[in-house]
């Protein structure tokens, strides 16, 4: 062999040693980045696995808290329902009253409204037709101790719309609404407290 050819061998041996080192330096370069990009790859799964199932639990938690939410408004709702019934169902009850308990009754809300001065008293039509005997005389005596004095209202005077329970008292121009519905009207905060208390008492 000669020189020239031991050159040519020489260098062929050196390019070929160089080429496999880089070779093996790409593969190193490359297995390192696979692993980079591995592990990587691993930490955004467990972040994407966090976050949703933060996201799935903070969804849970919304919904549980709108169900919630939807029970009480129902619940109130029905609590409210239960309480207009049972006020409806007790001025009823006051109407429907045995004719001597209904006009006793009368007496004793006249007796808490009457004023200190002459006046009038206005029945309804239905009411008036079935005024108990003497009952004027009931009446004076309840204003009588309050120092008034009460005659019945014309019975022609102008009428309220749906006025068909309990009386009006009229001193001048002034009028006080004594018909159920006023009074039920007038304490409907206190009576619906009342009533709640008496249908929820744990609530």
């Amino acid at each position: 062999m000669t020189g020239l050819e031991k050159i040519l061998q020489q260098i062929q041996q050196d390019a070929q040693a160089a080429a496999e080192e880089i070779l093996q330096q790409a593969r190193d370069q490359a297995q390192e980045l696979m692993q980079q990009a591995r592990h990587e790859a691993q930490l955004q799964v467990k972040q994407l696995q966090e976050s949703t199932r933060a996201y799935c639990e903070e969804l849970a938690q919304r919904e549980k808290s709108a169900a919630a939410l939807e029970q009480k408004r129902r619940l109130l709702k029905t609590k409210q329902d239960c309480i207009r019934h049972v006020l409806t169902e007790a001025r009823q009850a006051l109407v429907s009253l045995p004719e001597d308990q209904y006009f006793d009754l009368l007496l004793r809300i006249l007796d808490k409204a009457v004023l200190p001065e002459k006046g009038e008293i206005l029945f309804p039509p239905a009411d008036r037709q079935r005024l108990p005997e003497n009952y004027l005389k009931r009446i004076n005596e309840v204003a009588a101790a309050h120092k008034g004095a009460l005659t019945l209202a014309a019975a022609d005077r102008p009428l309220p719309v749906g006025f068909s329970d309990g009386f009006i008292l009229i001193y001048g121009g002034i009028e006080m609404n004594c018909t159920f519905e006023a009074m039920f009207a007038g304490k409907q905060e206190a009576l619906q407290d009342c009533a709640h208390h008496i249908l929820f008492p744990a609530s």
